[in-house]
């Protein structure tokens, strides 16, 4: 049975660090962004019968009233529709008021297609695909000073980095 499990803190905390450093595709993904953990808003490690599968890390980026969700699933787990299920079940769990967000590269057709079915596509730069995990609040957010706000960050950011 899949379950979070948010305490205690710093094992989890210490559990998610030792996945981005040793799960090749996560740490291809995370390794450079465990700074990101530094900054969590709220973490929980991806537990399915007791044995730790993935985690989930949302964190506050530069635009005010917007969380950025990133997750990771260990290899052996993938392709098996935990991903998607970790991230129902936070949604269900977690009350997120800011905005939360999700971003994909574009080449990473799997966590493409788990956003398409649990989100909507808000926002794509050349490189990234963007996701409101509140699929019910686009209407919203696409109006707000925050989509504006966001739209000028990722592309500032994607022209610095290329």
């Amino acid at each position: 049975m899949l379950h979070l499990q948010f305490e205690p803190y710093i094992e989890v905390f210490d559990k998610i660090n030792d996945m981005t450093k040793t799960d090749k595709k996560i740490k291809d993904i995370f390794y450079l962004k465990r700074d990101r953990l530094l900054s969590s808003v709220i973490f929980c490690l991806i537990k399915e019968n007791k044995i730790d599968i993935g985690f989930i890390n949302v964190v506050k980026e530069y635009v005010d009233n917007i969380y950025f969700l990133d997750e990771g699933v260990l290899e052996k787990y993938r392709n098996k529709g935990y991903g998607k299920e970790a991230l129902k079940l936070f949604k269900k769990e977690v009350n997120i008021e800011k905005y939360l967000l999700g971003e994909a590269l574009k080449s990473n057709v799997l966590s493409n297609g788990v956003a398409k079915d649990i989100s909507s596509l808000i926002y794509e730069t050349n490189n990234k695909n963007y996701y409101l995990l509140q699929p019910e609040r686009t209407n919203e957010f696409l109006k707000s000073n925050e989509y504006v706000k966001l739209k000028e960050y990722v592309n500032k950011r994607e022209r610095l980095l290329n």
